[in-house]
């Protein structure tokens, strides 16, 4: 069977959404690292007033994370699951499988927002904990629990699962790209391992990769097993880069810090993640990059 020929006006469509793609997928894979980035570093500088400073019994470090990072993380998912199941309308009503595939990664992210939502509970647990000298009682367990665990649990499942969502469901052939969209899952994958330990969350990591990983095994089968189409593939390579990443990560953290020790905990030695983090991904984007000039393939036919 001989490859498809696409025209230009398709050639040109398709290269302004993987920009526009890989634009909302940074925000993604990235918009975390400003803990580290700005928080972190600040703190250790001793510029503690960047993100500690009080405001009305909050850091701003929780204010900027409730009233910016969550609203536009939601807008980058969305954007993303646009681009995904992008269809004319023609195209949607003789395809009510495709709409309901659309309708489910829809939900997922709405899901995310509402534990995100829930999220906001901490602002009355650091309130209540910091400020009033409140540690126990039914209401501040309560709230702990919303927010310590509920919406951990909640943000994290509803979170991968729209990632793991648009990994099955994107179209095959989008190759444009896929260089750095192997990047973004490798990075991705080393913050959320160090996210779920500063979150207290550790163990969720592992089901989260598996399905992550189960979702890129349904993308081979859709390109019926052939790996180096497959490996040539924007959504592919992500979620290889991300269920290769985080788990190894994440057990050389254990390994390294005597256990999963938060970062927020760690004082000053903290800055010791922070070269982890980067030395860990030079090395692992340097292996990468030797294996993808050996699996690199032809796009899909």
């Amino acid at each position: 069977m001989g490859r498809v020929q696409i025209d230009e006006a398709t050639k040109l469509k398709r290269s302004i959404f993987a920009f526009g793609l890989t634009a909302w997928m940074m925000l993604i894979c990235f918009g975390y690292y400003y803990k580290a980035v700005v928080c972190g570093s600040t703190h250790l500088m001793g510029l503690r007033s960047v993100c500690f400073t009080i405001v009305h019994g909050v850091d701003l470090n929780h204010w900027f994370e409730t009233l910016i990072y969550v609203p536009v993380i939601w807008l980058a998912l969305y954007q993303v699951h646009r681009i995904v199941f992008a269809r004319s309308e023609a195209e949607l009503a003789n395809d009510p499988r495709h709409r309901m595939k659309s309708l489910v990664g829809s939900f997922a992210i709405a899901m995310w927002l509402y534990g995100a939502g829930i999220h906001i509970t901490n602002l009355v647990e650091i309130w209540a904990r910091e400020h009033n000298n409140v540690s126990s009682g039914t209401v501040y367990e309560l709230v702990y629990f919303l927010d310590e665990t509920f919406s951990h649990y909640f943000q994290f499942i509803a979170f991968f699962f729209a990632i793991g969502w648009f990994i099955c469901h994107d179209r095959l052939g989008r190759t444009e790209g896929a260089r750095f969209a192997l990047f973004m899952g490798l990075a991705h994958g080393v913050e959320r391992a160090v996210g779920t330990i500063e979150g207290s969350s550790a163990h969720l990591l592992l089901p989260l990769v598996a399905w992550i990983a189960l979702a890129c095994w349904w993308r081979l089968r859709r390109y019926q097993g052939r790996w180096r189409d497959a490996w040539s593939d924007y959504f592919f390579r992500y979620g290889v880069g991300f269920s290769l990443s985080a788990p190894l990560a994440q057990g050389l953290y254990y390994l390294l810090f005597g256990g999963f020790v938060q970062p927020s905990e760690m004082g000053s030695d903290a800055v010791w993640v922070f070269v982890f983090t980067l030395t860990y991904m030079v090395i692992l984007a340097s292996f990468f990059l030797i294996l993808d000039a050996r699996l690199k393939g032809q796009p899909a036919k």
